[in-house]
């Protein structure tokens, strides 16, 4: 090529400067490496819900990477909203499956890290405001349907569930110290939800558990 005149990428070198062999000698020098670190396994420790603790179908979200927490919301549409902003940094999980009736669903596991000495008075908080709301300009009522199912003691330091009928969801809380850990399973279609059954709030309680069971290293890992 003549000097001073720049290669273009619609031409093709003739002949190649690389043979078959010479390129794959190149590619699989010891030396040459991903540029980028790859990145870890979700949930590598195993201290949150593993997919199967879910339902036999379900799994990681292939969309989404493990992230971080920093607010604990407790918004019902009420005023004013008594979420906790400025918390210790969590983990958070995305999952992706099928509810008990074979609806599409995702999931989300969260942990919330509360200062000191505060998990019970923000646990007992969280049961009050998942209890109905306020939501004025919504023209079925908001979060006025929300309701909440008390899990069996044992489960932690107290665990329950919020029913969200109207966002197509549950919401699966438990404490564990001053740390509160929720799951939320929402309609992929975001229809109404209603999880009523006996069946249904045994597959919550067994949520509940291995949420408690996982984090404390009390379930094996897997």
């Amino acid at each position: 090529m003549p000097a001073g005149v720049q290669p273009s990428a619609a031409e093709v070198l003739t002949p190649t400067p690389w043979s078959e062999n010479g390129l794959g000698a190149a590619l699989s020098d010891p030396a040459v490496g991903p540029v980028l670190a790859p990145l870890p396994p979700p949930n590598a420790d195993g201290k949150l819900l593993v997919p199967a603790d879910v339902g036999p179908d379900w799994a990681y979200d292939p969309g989404s990477r493990e992230s971080s927490t920093g607010e604990f919301v407790m918004d019902n549409g009420c005023t004013p909203d008594h979420s906790i902003f400025g918390l210790a940094a969590g983990r958070a999980l995305g999952y992706t499956g099928s509810l008990p009736d074979g609806t599409r669903a995702t999931g989300f596991e969260g942990e919330y890290r509360l200062p000191a000495g505060t998990g019970a008075k923000t646990m007992q908080d969280a049961r009050t405001y998942a209890r109905g709301g306020c939501d004025p300009a919504a023209k079925d009522g908001g979060f006025s349907q929300d309701t909440v199912t008390e899990l069996p003691a044992g489960i932690g330091d107290g665990a329950f569930v919020e029913n969200q009928p109207q966002q197509g969801g549950v919401r699966v809380t438990v404490r564990v110290g001053d740390t509160i850990l929720q799951t939320d399973l929402t309609r992929a279609d975001r229809q109404r939800l209603t999880l009523s059954s006996d069946a249904d709030r045994a597959w919550l309680q067994r949520i509940a558990a291995a949420m408690v069971a996982r984090y404390t290293g009390a379930a094996p890992r897997g």
